[in-house]
């Protein structure tokens, strides 16, 4: 259910007082997953990971440090040499591999002397990651509770938005993988079309 928690947290970022927020996944395919579940349930965001456009990239950018756009949806290509002065909350809701990821994540927010949070999600899986990134930070990190009953009233809906999102993901692969398979006949047959048939002298 960490869709569900997901979106119970960004539906509250109002009332917490945090106009912007940056949401680090793991893989371009679960930030694009995560953009459509959003996009689903109208919830404001734009998508920024290495899967884009240069130009997609550059516009989703603009749109976040503009203030237009109140959540981002990053891999690690958004983790460092990024100017974003204002981050109000870093979300990771994938952790990273490698204890000095969280870091440079988590570093987004809080700079220039503001203040700022991050919140990770965490499994029973990552408890061995979660004790580098204290030994590595020297802090312990502190349990943040929500009320599940709470989050839970959103949970058809979430999955109902999540089945579309991965439907919607899955057809955009596939027709991108139709058109890249496409492009490489149609780059075959040209080569062939301009190859000039033999000559009768060259027969001889």
């Amino acid at each position: 259910v960490k869709e569900v928690y997901l979106v119970h947290l960004l539906q509250s970022l109002e009332q917490r007082d945090i106009r912007s927020a940056i949401v680090f996944a793991s893989t371009c395919r679960g930030c694009a997953l995560l953009a459509a579940l959003l996009e689903e349930l109208n919830i404001s965001s734009t998508a920024l990971h290495s899967g884009l456009p240069q130009k997609r990239r550059m516009a989703a950018l603009d749109r976040f440090k503009g203030g237009s756009i109140p959540i981002l949806l990053a891999t690690d290509v958004a983790s460092r040499g990024l100017d974003i002065p204002t981050v109000d909350l870093v979300v990771n809701f994938d952790l990273p591999t490698l204890a000095r990821d969280y870091v440079h994540r988590v570093g987004r927010t809080a700079r220039a002397g503001r203040k700022g949070w991050s919140l990770s999600f965490v499994s029973q899986y990552d408890v061995e990651l979660v004790q580098k990134i204290e030994q590595l930070t020297g802090k312990e990190l502190e349990k943040f509770e929500l009320e599940e009953s709470e989050v839970l009233k959103g949970i058809t809906q979430v999955y109902a938005a999540r089945r579309a999102a991965s439907l919607r993901v899955a057809d955009a692969e596939n027709k991108a993988e139709s058109g890249q398979r496409g492009g490489l006949k149609t780059k075959k047959k040209k080569r062939r079309a301009a190859a000039p048939p033999p000559s009768a002298d060259e027969d001889q």
